[in-house]
Order: structure tokens, then sequence, then C-alpha cells
């Protein structure tokens, strides 16, 4: 993806609101990230956390087969490819996990409340 077609895609309603929620501390201290690719969009689905989180290349990677585990210096990330099922990247903090996918916005408070956005 080319620098000018990722900022198109992060205009995105739901990659904007992923950004807002997690920037705006709803999720407390995010210190887990969980991408799982089930249509082939790898470099997107990192894009996305890079944006979400602002951050630019993980210190370090470690690399399986349809795996990865990537090193920040304030979280770890996870990458799966999966052959069909739900994809969508989670964002796991302190005070709830926030998923984000094609069905919009899911948050997983720690009181126990789901709310959709």
């Amino acid at each position: 993806m080319t620098a000018a077609g990722a900022a198109v895609w992060r205009t995105g309603g739901s990659h904007r609101g992923a950004r807002e929620i997690v920037r705006g501390g709803e999720l407390g201290d995010v210190r887990f990230c969980r991408m799982v690719d089930a249509e082939g969009h790898g470099r997107e689905l990192l894009d996305f956390v890079h944006f979400v989180l602002d951050e630019g290349a993980p210190v370090s990677v470690v690399a399986q087969t349809m795996r990865a585990t990537l090193q920040y210096p304030g979280f770890v990330a996870s990458y799966e490819r999966a052959s069909g099922g739900e994809g969508g990247v989670w964002f796991c903090g302190s005070e709830g996990t926030l998923r984000v996918n094609g069905d919009g916005l899911r948050i997983w408070h720690s009181d126990g409340r789901l709310e959709r956005r």
C-alpha cells in the first residue's frame, strides 16, 4: 500500500473511532494487540495498529508460519493469518478490550458491559 493509499484507508469511520477510543484512554493502558488476518490484508492491519497506537516499526519480530509476534516499546502485538473465519484487530487494555473489524467497533469494558459503535 502506498503512503497515499494508507492515508485514505485510515480515514474510515471505524479506524478514526478506534484511534479516538484508544487515545482517549477508554481502554486504559493498552499492552497487547492481536491482529487476525482472514482476508490477506496483513500490511493494512499492521498499518492500522501503527496508526491507532502512534507507533513506528517494532523493535523485534519473531516470525513463524502464518504467525508473528512483534515487540514495541510499550506493548506486544501478535499477527496470525487465518483461513476463513472472523478477522479483525483487538486492542487489549487494563480497562477493556476493543475489537475492530468489518462489523464496526465493539468494546468489552472491564465491568462486563458490551458496547457497539
